[in-house]
């Protein structure tokens, strides 16, 4: 818990909203205009990163398989569908590593 409580100190810099509302309504609006082009997929693992970034102001770090686990589906769906909705502009991808070349947790920010 304690870990889990650092991380999301840490994401709030990189909040594009003030409270969970706006981070619906954007998700909504983006939803209006482009929804009918994203598959079923892609609208699921949009609606997961909305969900669980609701409380770090549309901030989320978490791993491809984690992602992929929740949504049932496999890493490779993720990074693809991650990489439709980066280029609609919905989220951006901050990549992060650990020490040594490992790789370390994603972090995904619901744009304005």
């Amino acid at each position: 818990m304690l870990i889990l409580k650092e991380r999301s100190s840490g994401l709030i810099k990189y909040a594009n909203f003030t409270n969970r509302r706006e981070i619906i309504e954007r998700v909504i609006q983006f939803y209006e205009l482009y929804g009918h082009g994203l598959s079923a997929t892609t609208r699921g693992i949009l609606y997961t990163i909305t969900r669980l970034s609701t409380d770090t102001l549309g901030v989320i770090s978490i791993k491809n398989e984690q992602i992929g686990r929740i949504n049932g589906v496999s890493v490779s769906t993720v990074r693809r569908s991650l990489g439709i909705l980066e280029a609609y502009g919905i989220i951006t991808r901050i990549r992060t590593s650990r020490n040594h070349c490992v790789k370390g947790y994603n972090i995904v920010v619901i744009n304005r």
